[in-house]
């Protein structure tokens, strides 16, 4: 995508908003409830980069189940 490509010219801010977090879970085929996504967002203190790690991470593990 473009925000790949030129994601180093624009660093984001923290992301508070879960309702967010949840539509880019959703899209993203991450399968976390908004319970969870609203504990993650709040644990990485909205920090996308953080939030994504966790993301992946987490789904990793729950499809090693």
């Amino acid at each position: 995508s473009t925000w790949q490509r030129y994601h180093h010219l624009f660093p984001l801010g923290p992301i508070h908003e879960h309702e967010a977090w949840c539509e880019f879970a959703t899209l993203s085929g991450f399968r976390f409830d908004p319970g969870q996504v609203r504990v993650i967002v709040a644990g990485c203190r909205g920090v996308p980069g953080d939030i994504l790690k966790f993301f992946e991470a987490a789904d990793r593990g729950m499809n090693q189940l």
